[in-house]
């Protein structure tokens, strides 16, 4: 019988890696728009706990899985953004997973440094 081993443990490679971290970020991108898209609820995708899924998102990416879901977000938001599809703040914060349109636009004017209207408006 096979022994069963630790996601990232079992062949400690690069494909292995490249694996969970490509499944985890289709996973985040499939439930973009779900604001109560949680750790909990990628880890119940993922099948594993909510422990183990803080250690390999960490291992991944250097990030915990909530800021790394965040930050996905948030560059999804941001390639929206330059396609000029968008009329609206808040059309674009729900469609990534943001209901308060304040706190969408506070995250985003901290991570890139501009306030998405300016983007938005350059675009249009």
């Amino acid at each position: 019988m096979k022994e069963i081993q630790h996601p990232m443990k079992a062949n400690n490679t690069t494909s292995n890696r490249q694996w969970w971290l490509k499944r985890i970020y289709r996973l985040i991108l499939e439930n973009l728009s779900e604001f109560d898209f949680t750790n909990s609820t990628l880890a119940e995708e993922l099948s594993i706990s909510e422990r183990q899924l803080y250690r390999i998102v960490k291992e991944l990416t250097g990030l915990s899985p909530n800021l790394y879901i965040r930050q996905i977000r948030l560059q999804e938001a941001y390639k929206f953004l330059q396609t000029g599809q968008f009329h609206t703040i808040r059309e674009l914060a729900l469609l990534v997973g943001y209901q308060k349109i304040e706190y969408f636009t506070r995250l985003f004017t901290a991570e890139f440094g501009v306030h998405p209207m300016e983007i938005l408006k350059q675009n249009k």
